[in-house]
């Protein structure tokens, strides 16, 4: 009898981490060039309704670009924080592209850099409360320069190359220099790999 309730109360544990949120509609009600708001209704494990409103970004790419033991940054103004932030090079994973091919393409139009070696260190989720969107992080070594491309939209912004010291770099961090959570997040899987191999580093 008693190993009967345990393998009862094992099944209904179970079940009830498999019941997930069901999606029961999703409506677009806004949408620009660079986002769409998505309100999706759903109803919950316990069978209460509910509402959601999601920002479809869609996925994108960061790379951690490495040059004679420094790393290189872009620095732009951003609108929404009324100032200009420190961030790595990055963009939006358009239709038919790939995650390596976008940073290949994100690093050559922001930095003017294209790398002879780049490899995928990770990936997260940016602000999972609100948006579905996953960034893939690159570090990219052996670069040589052939010269930015910039979008009028970043020649607006006067987006500047700037190369900071790897230590340095994660110095800034801490010290709220970098504030950019995407370029914190992406630097942090590089964090290991560039202070073990960069012992010159400022």
């Amino acid at each position: 009898m008693l190993l009967r309730v345990s393998q009862k109360t094992l099944r209904m544990k179970k079940n009830k981490k498999t019941r997930n949120w069901q999606t029961l509609s999703s409506k677009t009600v806004h949408k620009n060039p660079w986002y769409c708001v998505k309100h999706e209704k759903f109803s919950l494990p316990s069978g209460k309704k509910g509402n959601y409103y999601v920002i479809d970004t869609g996925n994108s790419s960061f790379v951690v670009p490495v040059r004679k033991d420094k790393i290189i940054f872009v620095k732009q103004y951003r609108y929404p924080l009324k100032q200009r932030t420190l961030e790595l090079p990055n963009g939006v994973i358009g239709k038919g592209n790939t995650p390596p091919q976008t940073a290949k393409n994100e690093l050559r139009e922001e930095t003017g850099y294209q790398s002879g070696s780049i490899k995928k260190i990770g990936k997260f989720s940016s602000i999972s409360g609100i948006t579905s969107e996953i960034c893939f992080v690159y570090l990219a070594k052996d670069l040589e320069f052939v010269g930015q491309k910039l979008e009028d939209s970043e020649k607006e912004a006067k987006m500047k190359v700037v190369e900071i010291g790897i230590k340095e770099a994660y110095k800034m961090i801490n010290d709220g220099k970098i504030i950019d959570g995407q370029t914190i997040a992406s630097l942090s899987f590089a964090r290991k790999i560039l202070l073990n191999s960069s012992p010159r580093n400022n």
